[in-house]
């Protein structure tokens, strides 16, 4: 599934047309942005993409491949335009980004019982986190919490329902909907988990008490390395207009990303 295909567009700029299909990079495994379906790439970037591109009058091709290969790709010629919740990171910082179609949030989560309002009372206790995200451990070891780290959302979620940890720090674009009991971005087996738990009563209501703006907050696509301008600037435009519009809100709220 990672084997990529060869890009057909040349180095710099290039005059699109309605017969160009765009090769467009995505990681298959950053739900609700981009997540596998019946043998399909689907998710929040694969309808704001596909809206771009109709406003546009192109067609395009999603070609899977990992998050850190994404801009060394598109910088090889292989794709065109690569998608999956990038943000400003080092797998991002040598290529060309369009502008901000989405900005998150840090949330601060606890269960609905926990009285815990300030970062304060937080010290010594254990904060869940997306063991990916280095820069949330070391906020939560300069606030004097015990950071615990993460690989599985439901494993995640369920030890603070279970509270083997006290809090969660995670960005909004992964909590919102976990809060919002929409699992539809999750596998078989996560989902009928999370259900398991609320039909047993397991679950508990869990609340952000402390709402952050994250450190990169700004979620984009990108091009190559001075490569593909037209194409940039076009879906450029395309973002700013759906954001004044409301269009670009109404994808978000479909997956609870408002």
């Amino acid at each position: 599934m990672k084997k990529l295909l060869l890009g057909l567009l040349a180095l710099g700029a290039v005059n699109l047309s309605a017969t160009d299909k765009i090769k467009i990079g995505a990681d298959p495994t950053i739900p609700p942005f981009t997540y596998e379906h019946a043998s399909h790439i689907i998710g929040v970037d694969v309808d704001i993409i596909d809206a771009i591109f109709k406003k546009l009058n192109l067609s395009y091709e999603i070609v899977p491949s990992a998050y850190g290969e994404l801009c060394d790709e598109l910088n090889k010629g292989t794709f065109d335009l690569a998608i999956s919740f990038l943000g400003d990171d080092k797998y991002t910082q040598g290529c060309d980004h369009t502008v901000s179609y989405y900005e998150t949030n840090n949330l601060y989560l606890k269960l609905e019982d926990n009285p815990t309002t300030t970062k304060e009372e937080m010290k010594g206790k254990k904060v869940g986190y997306d063991s990916a995200i280095d820069v949330n451990k070391e906020a939560l070891e300069k606030i004097g919490a015990i950071p615990v780290g993460y690989t599985s959302y439901l494993k995640l979620f369920s030890d603070l329902q279970y509270k083997k940890i006290d809090f969660i720090l995670l960005d909004s674009a992964i909590s919102m909907p976990i809060i919002k009991e929409n699992y539809t971005a999750f596998n078989e087996i996560d989902r009928k988990s999370f259900k398991m738990m609320k039909d047993f009563n397991i679950s508990k209501k869990i609340q952000p008490f402390i709402v952050e703006q994250a450190q990169n907050a700004d979620v984009f696509y990108m091009v190559g390395k001075g490569k593909n301008a037209d194409l940039l600037a076009k879906i450029n435009k395309a973002i700013t207009d759906m954001r004044e519009s409301g269009e670009m809100e109404k994808i978000l709220k479909k997956y609870d990303l408002e």
